[in-house]
């Protein structure tokens, strides 16, 4: 170390592996606010493994002005690929290697140990997942730092041996950039409150750069089938813990019935829904729950009209002794019942009269006034003659015959918004609360909204 050095440490950050998602924006910028908080008085140059988008590289320069970011590479045999690289190599005291999903720079490090001989270190990594030969470098390493305890054990089993070696969190962690207006902002759009809302990112095996708007990336389709194979098992935890802290804490609130909304359109219109698949009948219907009946009729008459079809394949999968088919029945007479409740969810009806026997004489009509393909939602409702502004009713409310009339027209209303169906977990003594027949996974409060993921 040189004498010049002893009172101002220069450390030279090895980080920016992606700037593809939050985690890999934040390694950067976080690694230097715990060196600014730590280590104050070090003069600190930052190593994009990678190049740093623009974006990014204005947000570090933003909150740490008096750093320095430089770029390459370093060859085994010392060399660099820029000059820049190779004076903050031979001016550094020391190699920070960041958190990352293993020693990703395990080779810089060989390569600035030759070059230089000034020590490194390596904080908050994943040890063993890729087949990276990083165990001698780890070993060779001031001290190694892994993120997860899977990951320290392993690297002892394999006989890493750093002088010092422990548990550190993901650096990302220390992130702390803050928009407080922005915040609040989305907070309000979003209909969640301060506290009370859960954020989850979940991840696929290999990330899809052929999905990303300027990455150039061909599809890699083994990675692609890898992904495809995996996601339902990776994501299962996700969905369980989602479930276990709505259930055990006071965060109920997953976005509220605008989000629920979104969802359901994304799913929608990313194309997800396959008919064939029989645990997503009721999801069309499910607009119901979020204030948008006229989304319902939307998605129910589009699924009639290109799932169905007189033919010999005119059914999308197994017909299934007569699962499909009834779909379509009571698609076409605009209710559909949700099993496990004595509830049924309104849309609209191919027909300007159904009737529906009940037997013992009784009957229960639907007389659909100004019926036409463009008049397809409600304007107004009565049942047995009195106004009705649900878009559900129960069995109890037709079992002894009853006579729906809905006045039809071309635009949605706001008939049916302002009252949703009831929970299945709901009190007797609240008979009526939003939120639909997965609220007991996601909200026991009895407010009027509606989660923003169905598990």
């Amino acid at each position: 170390m040189r004498p010049e050095s002893l009172s101002v440490p220069r450390v030279l950050l090895c980080s920016g592996w992606q700037t593809v998602n939050i985690g890999d924006i934040a390694h950067s910028p976080a690694a230097l606010a715990l060196l600014a908080k730590y280590l104050p008085q070090a003069d600190v140059t930052l190593w994009a493994f990678h190049p740093l988008s623009p974006e990014t590289e204005r947000m570090i320069h933003r909150q740490f002005p008096h750093v320095t970011v430089v770029g390459g590479t370093v060859m085994p045999n010392g060399k660099t690929t820029d000059p820049a690289l190779a004076a903050a190599m031979d001016s550094a005291d020391f190699l920070l290697h960041g958190s990352s999903l293993a020693m990703l720079a395990w080779q810089q490090a060989e390569g600035l140990t030759r070059r230089t001989g000034h020590p490194f270190g390596v904080y908050g990594v994943t040890y063993g997942l890729y087949g990276i030969p990083e165990k001698a470098t780890l070993s060779r390493a001031k001290f190694s730092y892994f993120r997860d305890s899977v990951s320290l054990s392993a690297a002892r089993r394999d006989g890493v041996h750093a002088p010092v070696m422990g548990l550190a969190p993901d650096v990302a962690f220390a992130f702390r950039l803050r928009d407080d207006e922005k915040a609040a902002a989305f907070l309000r759009e979003s209909g969640l409150e301060d506290g009370r809302f859960l954020c989850c990112l979940s991840r696929l095996r290999n990330t899809p750069f052929w999905e990303i708007p300027g990455k150039n990336t061909p599809l890699d389709p083994v990675k692609h089938a890898h992904n495809e194979a995996m996601k339902e098992h990776d994501h299962l935890p996700l969905r369980e813990a989602i479930i276990a802290v709505v259930r055990q804490t006071a965060i109920n609130r997953l976005g509220g019935t605008e989000a629920f909304r979104r969802a359901l359109d994304s799913y929608f219109d990313g194309g997800h829904h396959w008919q064939g698949n029989e645990p997503g009948f009721l999801t069309p219907w499910l607009y119901d729950y979020a204030g948008r009946p006229d989304k319902t009729v939307d998605r129910v008459r589009t699924i009639l009209a290109k799932d169905y079809k007189l033919a010999p394949n005119g059914y999308a999968g197994d017909e299934d002794v007569g699962a499909m088919s009834s779909w379509y029945v009571f698609g076409a007479m605009g209710f559909y019942p949700n099993a496990g409740q004595d509830v049924y969810l309104l849309g609209s009806p191919l027909f300007s009269t159904v009737k529906v026997p009940l037997g013992r004489g009784k009957a229960f009509t639907i007389n659909a006034k100004n019926l036409t393909e463009q008049n397809r939602y409600i304007q107004s409702a009565t049942l047995n003659g009195k106004s009705w502004n649900r878009a559900w009713f129960r069995h109890g409310d037709i079992i002894g015959g009853a006579t729906f009339v809905f006045r039809m027209g071309p635009t949605p209303s706001r008939w049916g918004t302002q009252d949703p169906p009831p929970s299945l977990s709901a009190p007797k003594s609240q008979p009526v609360m939003s939120g639909g027949p997965f609220r007991d996974y996601f909200d026991t409060s009895g407010r009027r909204d509606c989660p923003a993921t169905v598990p």
